[in-house]
């Protein structure tokens, strides 16, 4: 089974471009492997919106956040967002893991045949490995 992800979007960033970022986001996440649950969208009035998100991550067990640009989530990728679940950014072909920093760092404290960093860590070296196949690849809207 493919792990979960959520496409999340600031509707008032994405403006008319709204139904373009969303297939963006369906593109983008089925390629690198995840299974979309759906697209969580917030506006300038949603009060604590990266509380809000976080609450989604944690209670639907989500592997990942897919958003158009970092623009959404209020110019930089939060701390707290990179630490519960992987973000990968759209217009920038960036995947930041939050597994991704040990993958290749020698197990430390696993006994003999543990996996070395938790659920899912062989997935998430293919998720890794997939994001940086889209070096060079550009998303650029269909034109009308």
């Amino acid at each position: 089974m493919r792990p979960p992800a959520i496409g999340y979007i600031r509707a008032d960033i994405s403006g008319a471009r709204k139904v373009w970022d969303q297939i963006q986001i369906r593109t983008l996440t089925e390629r690198l492997g995840y299974r979309l649950l759906k697209t969580i969208e917030f506006s300038q009035h949603t009060d604590d919106p990266l509380a809000q998100l976080l609450s989604t991550i944690e209670r639907d067990e989500v592997d990942a956040v897919v958003t158009p640009s970092t623009e959404h989530l209020g110019g930089e990728i939060p701390e707290a967002l990179i630490s519960a679940a992987d973000v990968v950014i759209v217009s920038s072909e960036e995947a930041h893991s939050r597994r991704l920093a040990g993958l290749f760092d020698p197990p430390s404290s696993t006994s003999e045949g543990d996996p070395p960093h938790g659920r899912g860590s062989a997935g998430a070296r293919d998720r890794a490995a997939g994001a940086r196949s889209l070096a060079g690849r550009r998303f650029d809207p269909p034109l009308t």
